[in-house]
């Protein structure tokens, strides 16, 4: 009798430190899992922004107030078990002129060496986010992701694609400080902006909103289906703007965000 021998080999579990403008994130899942719930997530309100001066980083600040969270993260990574930890950075480290400086530090301390994302990066991640969740998507999609420092704005085929991708850059922080008129009117002068929006419309696409001024600060559920009556309040301007432009009253809620997207990419 031959008795065949199966080998079963345990998945990966991976994690995503995210270090953005606001908070520190950290995601922990099993490679190549789709089901939002088996997902183990926390997140910490940092306001990053806070620690720039004059352009830079106060690495001071930056020691007493982030250091101490990403290396909580990590020992959370550990205890889990997780095979493999990615650390992603995003708007606010691209602002810092001394980020080279913030990332070495991190390497000292942790290990681990983070990935600056540029804006249109950042943009793709969220959309591969939905993609993977929406596998049988079969619409153009027009994906906004309002960050505190800058709104990502990705385009993307039927097949998941991207055809258009552009990181506007200004954020909630924005929002606050130029009002919703000073905002309006720099979406009205890009070009870029406007092109979106013009090959938004021609190709029908529908509407997917992301960021934690959507989830966490307004409690809208993800996958729910909002539209203009919901978005009241000046730091929804830029939601409302594009709404109207293409004059598409209902967006969904991103599902996913640049954590899942960056998951299933690295």
């Amino acid at each position: 009798m031959i008795i065949h021998r199966i080998k079963y080999f345990s998945a990966q579990k991976k994690a995503i430190i995210e270090l953005s403008s606001s908070s520190v994130k950290l995601l922990i899942g099993i490679e190549g899992n789709t089901n939002l719930r088996a997902f183990k997530t926390f997140s910490k309100r940092t306001v990053t922004t806070d620690g720039l001066r004059g352009g830079k980083m106060d690495i001071k600040w930056y020691s007493s107030k982030i250091l101490p969270v990403i290396d909580e993260y990590v020992g959370i990574c550990n205890s889990e078990g997780v095979d493999n930890i990615t650390c992603i950075a995003t708007a606010v480290y691209r602002d810092s002129k001394n980020c080279s400086e913030i990332f070495n530090l991190i390497k000292e301390r942790t290990g681990i060496e983070p990935i600056l994302l540029s804006g249109n990066e950042e943009a793709e991640l969220s959309s591969k986010a939905y993609m993977k969740l929406n596998r049988g998507n079969q619409d153009w999609i027009l994906f906004i992701d309002q960050g505190r420092g800058s709104t990502e704005f990705v385009l993307t085929n039927p097949r998941g694609r991207v055809n258009l991708v552009y990181s506007f850059p200004h954020g909630n922080a924005d929002i606050r400080l130029l009002h919703e008129s000073g905002i309006i009117s720099l979406l009205d002068k890009s070009k870029i902006i406007q092109g979106i929006i013009e090959r938004s419309i021609s190709m029908n696409a529908r509407l997917v909103g992301g960021g934690g001024i959507l989830t966490k600060n307004a409690g809208f559920k993800r996958g729910r289906f909002i539209n203009l009556k919901n978005l009241k309040g000046e730091i929804f301007c830029i939601y409302r703007y594009i709404l109207e432009k293409i004059q598409n009253n209902k967006m969904q809620i991103n599902p996913g965000d640049t954590s899942l997207g960056a998951f299933y990419v690295y």
